[in-house]
């Protein structure tokens, strides 16, 4: 026989035990990449956004992922070093240079090995936030520790369909 509390309760076991489920599906979903992953994206991204506000070519290289390099490098290195520079600020102090700002992980995918984090990066002009902004996405594998970095363009125009994980 059920108490008084028990029959009036808005949420009967049943319900609980959904609620429970659809919580640890949620949770499961979030931790698809560990602390450790999380926290050496985060320095990996501040490094990277640094990286490009300073204009080094060669670092940007580094932290971009290999077939972006390899695709551009295919093209000539002339070709090669003009998209790097464009993608980097050549001279800082500029009042009319964009620069990137706070980045904000928006998801994170993982198949098999491979892990992927979308990454929505604000813009700065003159110490004065932009409306827009850019979309980077990094890649990761569950063996290695530092992560490599796409531009949108490149990763829906180099990264086949096969190694994306991010439709949109």
């Amino acid at each position: 026989m059920q108490t008084h509390l028990e029959q009036h309760n808005p949420f009967s076991s049943k319900m609980r035990k959904n609620i429970m489920l659809l919580l640890l599906s949620f949770f499961v979903v979030s931790c698809s990449i560990n602390t450790e992953k999380e926290q050496q994206l985060q320095k990996d991204l501040r490094n990277f956004i640094i990286i490009r506000n300073d204009g080094d070519i060669l670092s940007l290289i580094n932290y971009s992922h290999p077939k972006i390099v390899r695709h551009y490098k295919n093209l000539g290195d002339s070709v090669l070093i003009h998209e790097f520079k464009n993608f980097s600020i050549e001279s800082v102090g500029s009042d009319t240079l964009i620069y990137w700002n706070r980045s904000k992980v928006t998801g994170i995918k993982a198949k098999g090995t491979n892990i992927q984090s979308r990454i929505e990066i604000e813009l700065i002009q003159k110490s004065r936030k932009l409306d827009s902004s850019v979309i980077v996405y990094g890649f990761t594998d569950k063996e290695l520790s530092n992560w490599l970095f796409a531009l949108e363009k490149d990763y829906f125009t180099i990264i086949s369909p096969e190694i994306r994980l991010f439709t949109d």
